[in-house]
């Protein structure tokens, strides 16, 4: 008896950003024969490009046993057939950042079995969130944009016992930072934003939001996909990867990213293997 064809069940799967499966999982189903023990490792690519899952940013690849981050491995043993699945955890940000997804491959195969029809598969990860609409202030009203082109009933921010001179508006902090090759740097936005919605930058760069400096000094300080061995902590208001292409994201106006009357702390990678300046924006409500 042979020992069969390993390959994937489906050219494409997908799962929702909060981790809710639209399709069966990833799977590899052995076929045509079950003589002997045989393995087969799942390999999972990774890219920081617009439109491409970044690991350990976007997802892990699960199966702490059997997986190297980068690959996952399945086994059969003599006898056995069907199908074996891959977990994968899917990072529920709230950033608008359209679906992505991750290229899957079959490889390393153990035992004296041959690939499937299917060794090549994509995972689209579906983006929930919605971009903020088209808004504007008058004072310290806010109207959003109707799809028509109209404007919606202003609703005034300014609150009970405020003065004339607190109102609020939408305003825009542009920083340029010097940055070694892999290196970082970190600015303290005094000017209290109540809400961060945009962010700009003029190169490849990671950015990271905190409210306090203990969470800042405890997390790490360089990419996880560089330094690997490094934990991250929790309490990051949002972590925003920019490519080459994808120089602008905008983040859901939603609680995780509220940052009431509390300065907070940005800290910017340089993704480049060379030193260089980076022209920074970030728009929010102050």
């Amino acid at each position: 008896m042979p020992a069969g064809k390993l390959g994937f069940t489906a050219a494409e799967y997908q799962i929702r950003e909060n981790g809710t499966w639209i399709t069966q999982k990833v799977g590899v189903v052995r076929s045509n024969g079950t003589d002997g023990a045989v393995s087969v490792r799942v390999t999972n690519s990774s890219s920081a490009t617009p439109g491409r899952a970044t690991r350990k940013v976007d997802f892990i690849a699960d199966n702490p046993a059997t997986s190297t981050g980068t690959s996952q491995l399945l086994s059969w043993a003599a006898g056995e057939s069907g199908i074996k699945y891959c977990d994968f955890t899917i990072t529920n940000d709230d950033l608008v950042e359209g679906n992505e997804f991750i290229p899957l491959s079959l490889g390393t195969y153990k035992g004296d079995v041959s690939p499937g029809e299917i060794i090549q598969a994509n995972l689209i990860i579906i983006d929930d969130d919605s971009p903020i609409p088209a808004h504007r202030w008058n004072g310290t009203a806010l109207q959003f944009q109707n799809p028509d082109g109209t404007w919606g009933d202003a609703l005034d921010l300014k609150g009970q016992g405020a003065d004339s001179n607190s109102g609020i508006s939408e305003k825009t902090i542009r920083a340029e930072l010097d940055i070694n090759a892999y290196g970082n740097s970190t600015i303290d936005l005094t000017e209290k934003l109540l809400s961060i919605h945009q962010l700009t930058a003029s190169s490849p760069t990671r950015i990271r939001g905190y409210l306090s400096t203990e969470t800042r000094k405890s997390d790490r300080s360089r990419p996880t996909y560089l330094y690997p061995d490094m934990s991250e902590s929790p309490g990051i208001l949002f972590d925003v990867v920019l490519g080459v292409e994808q120089t602008s994201l905008s983040l859901k106006l939603c609680p995780q990213v509220l940052v009431s009357k509390q300065p907070v702390f940005v800290a910017v990678d340089n993704l480049l293997p060379q030193s260089q300046k980076i022209n920074l924006s970030i728009v929010g409500i102050a």
